[in-house]
């Protein structure tokens, strides 16, 4: 990479990540959480998911990571509590073996709510990164939109 005198930055690659997003995951009112499943890709150069419903980016190689995770929920008819976290290695649920490493939190009201987080970690080869959402509403709730980025940065 290059940087001009401006600071722009100039003929760099990524050589390895993943970008994911939407879901069709209802998240359940109270309880454990939700494990968010993801549809659509956007890029993924590395292989770090499988198949055409996933619910975890796998780290392919050790190194530090940049972690990016964004949930958007949708409009609420009456005071509610939504939130996500996000987990390195859940394997498609949260147990005493699943580590947090970013979280959203938020009260709502009347307008869609976006909550985002970014993180740098130390990760090896085989980790999985994945999203789990929280609410209660008092019913079942499909988050507008969920996106997950994994990128390999050194």
């Amino acid at each position: 990479m290059n940087r001009n005198a401006g600071g722009a930055i100039s003929g760099g690659s990524v050589s390895s990540g993943a970008i994911v997003h939407g879901t069709t995951t209802s998240v359940a009112s109270g309880g454990g959480g939700t494990v968010i499943t993801f549809n659509d890709v956007d890029f993924d150069n590395g292989s770090y998911h499988s198949g055409s419903s996933f619910s975890e980016l796998t780290v392919p190689t050790t190194g530090i990571y940049q972690i990016n995770g964004v949930i958007s929920w949708p409009d609420a008819t009456s005071s509610s509590v939504y939130s996500w976290q996000a987990y390195l290695n859940h394997n498609g649920s949260i147990d005493a073996t699943s580590f947090p490493i970013g979280a959203g939190f938020t009260n709502q009201t009347t307008a869609d709510i976006t909550s985002s987080f970014s993180y740098m970690a130390s990760l090896t080869a085989g980790d999985t990164i994945g999203l789990v959402g929280f609410q209660n509403s008092g019913s079942a709730v499909t988050p507008a939109a969920a996106y997950l980025s994994v990128f390999l940065i050194n």
